[in-house]
């Protein structure tokens, strides 16, 4: 049957059509217009175009029934029509909303892009609550991911990373709220991620995501929540704001995570901890630039670092922040460098009393403070009581978890620091330092085959980690497996240049038998100890695989008064056994506190090695 024209005219169809099209242009414009001046998710336009694209197929079946006719009843295939047309909506509807989230959920950089780029006008909070998510996401767990810097200068990376590891302090002052800790956290920069995998990862229920932009003393931070369980967003804001206001934003942006998680806050002052902050823009930029180097862990870095926290101070003094990060700077570089702890441990001990005097509810420097009585006062009772504050002060710091851990293995409390280590390890599933920690607690428990679970499981987060060959090829070393502790200190070597694990590797060549190769290393660090610092400890150990117990307890007093980071561990170190008996090791372990008995002092005397 030929198609008649005449019947389109009669019903009108044309008409019909072009006064809808008509009609949808300028309503999405418009929409278009509001959206970009609320910053409303891209999502909403998406929806109204299904819904316009649906509705213009719905006005032309009115049209055919009733453009030539007028009003009338619907009919039966018209009332079918419709209906499908109406089913094909919500269909059309739900498939874009989940293509929508998976999207946000899948490409995170590439969506805090896009908001960023739209730019925005200075504006209160406005955010944005998915319906009936918040009930569904009564985490208690919670990680920040790392905030993009979309600056144009790339050299603001320091910014984002310092507002990223700020939110994460922030919100692990509230009651009730584990975070995941910036290692794990920021094992994700820079990567495309999955928000299901990152909550399986880090046993979390919620993930915080965001960007930040910095040109010149204006500043735009946008920050989504998102559930982790199935990447719907419950919150989102953006922030235009000048620099000054840096503080009052992180904190809007915490006190907004709370309530969408339906964490109950902390009673007193409404939740969020007041920390001593500073009111000058520069002196933060100073401050965040050194958290930036110091998280390098790098002998360079680690002395930009302190430069950039001694400027912050030389301009406010009562910061607290910027002397706990210059305490943290000068404990750290003697472990990447060869610098005397004697030279720098008084100068990191003055600078967090200060910011504890300044601020005494900072959580890290308590546990800052309590490392530095480990290691360098042997004050093994004071030390206990820092890291227990810190973490009563902030239960979700993993590293005062770590480090209480590696204070009970030393005085022999082995149970309680494995116990220690695992709850370090739940807060930061993917620190390899935390995992070589736990497997050193597996160690001093005669867990052996878990101890070496653990350092490998330690290693497939960071192959390149030389500490934890250096605790595998000790592990070796007690079982008496000689050729694998020389195969996995060498490695140590390779990597670190470490006199612990040369010294170590000496030791083991000598129980092997390979005498003139553990001289040699001998010979090198007695050459080095001439112009850098070497511990004396790592020159003792190859004296005591050789046989030359006088000399190895000639050098551990040497390694006494110079306080090395190696002395805490005299006693529970399976590489001193064979010195138990002496009179001089135990007068050692009584000059540092250490001589009441733990259970390595109970095990039987193996003999000789």
């Amino acid at each position: 049957m030929p198609f008649d024209s005449r019947r389109l005219k009669e019903r009108k169809l044309v008409q019909w059509a072009l006064a809808y099209l008509a009609g949808a242009w300028v309503l999405l414009q418009v929409l278009g217009l509001v959206a970009d001046a609320f910053d409303w998710s891209p999502l909403v336009l998406r929806l109204a175009f299904v819904v316009f694209g649906v509705g213009f197929l719905a006005a032309l079946v009115l049209a055919w029934f009733h453009g030539e006719r007028g009003r009338q009843r619907l009919s039966g295939p018209e009332l079918l029509l419709l209906c499908i047309l109406l089913g094909a909506a919500g269909v059309g509807v739900e498939v874009v909303r989940r293509s929508a989230t998976r999207a946000s959920a899948s490409s995170a950089t590439v969506s805090r892009s896009d908001e960023v780029s739209r730019g925005g006008v200075e504006r209160d909070s406005m955010a944005t609550v998915a319906p009936g998510a918040v009930a569904s996401a009564q985490q208690s767990a919670v990680a920040v991911l790392p905030f993009v810097n979309m600056s144009s200068d790339p050299e603001n990376e320091y910014f984002s990373d310092g507002i990223t590891e700020e939110l994460i302090s922030d919100l692990s002052q509230v009651a009730g709220l584990r975070v995941a800790s910036r290692t794990s956290a920021f094992t994700f920069k820079g990567r495309t991620v999955d928000v299901q995998e990152v909550g399986r990862r880090l046993n979390v229920g919620a993930i915080v995501e965001g960007s930040v932009r910095k040109e010149g003393s204006r500043l735009r931070i946008t920050a989504q929540l998102v559930d982790a369980a199935n990447g719907f967003h419950l919150w989102s804001e953006a922030y235009d704001r000048e620099l000054k206001d840096v503080f009052a934003i992180q904190e809007e942006i915490s006190r907004a995570i709370v309530d969408a998680l339906k964490i109950r806050l902390t009673a007193g002052d409404g939740g969020l901890r007041a920390t001593h902050r500073t009111s000058d823009p520069e002196v933060y930029s100073h401050y965040l630039r050194g958290r930036y180097l110091w998280n390098q862990r790098k002998e360079a870095a680690l002395r930009n670092a302190i430069e950039e926290f001694e400027a912050a101070l030389a301009i406010d003094p009562g910061f607290a922040a910027a002397q706990a990060g210059l305490a943290d700077a000068y404990v750290v570089l003697p472990v990447f460098s060869s610098i005397a702890m004697a030279e720098v441990i008084p100068k990191a001990k003055a600078a967090v009393l200060r910011a504890l005097e300044l601020d005494p509810g900072l959580a890290e420097a308590h546990a800052t403070l309590g490392t530095i009585k480990t290691y360098y006062d042997w004050d093994w009772a004071g030390a206990e009581r820092e890291y227990r504050t810190a973490i009563e002060l902030n239960p979700s710091y993993a590293s005062a978890h770590q480090w209480l851990s590696e204070h009970l293995q030393i005085t022999g409390r082995f149970d309680e620091a494995l116990a220690e280590a695992r709850q370090a390890q739940s807060l930061d599933p993917l620190s390899p330092v935390i995992g070589l920690v736990l497997g050193s607690a597996l160690v001093h428990v005669g867990d052996l085959t878990g101890a070496l679970d653990a350092f490998h499981a330690a290693l497939e987060l960071d192959p390149n980690f030389g500490d934890l060959y250096t605790d595998i090829g000790t592990l070796y070393l007690s079982q008496r497996k000689y050729p694998e502790a020389i195969e996995a200190l060498e490695r140590a070597a390779a990597y670190t240049r470490s006199p612990t694990a040369r010294g170590k590797l000496g030791f083991a060549l000598a129980a092997a038998e390979r005498t003139e190769e553990a001289r040699a290393i001998l010979r090198s660090l007695e050459q080095e100890r001439r112009t850098d610092f070497i511990p004396a400890s790592s020159i003792a150990m190859v004296h005591l695989g050789l046989g030359e117990k006088g000399l190895a307890l000639d050098w551990l007093e040497k390694s006494r008064d110079d306080h090395d980071w190696e002395m805490p561990w005299l006693k529970v170190e399976s590489i001193w056994e064979t010195l138990r008996g002496e009179p001089r090791y135990r007068r050692i372990l009584e000059t540092m506190g250490l001589d009441n008995p733990t259970a390595a002092d109970l095990a039987p005397d193996p003999g000789p090695s």
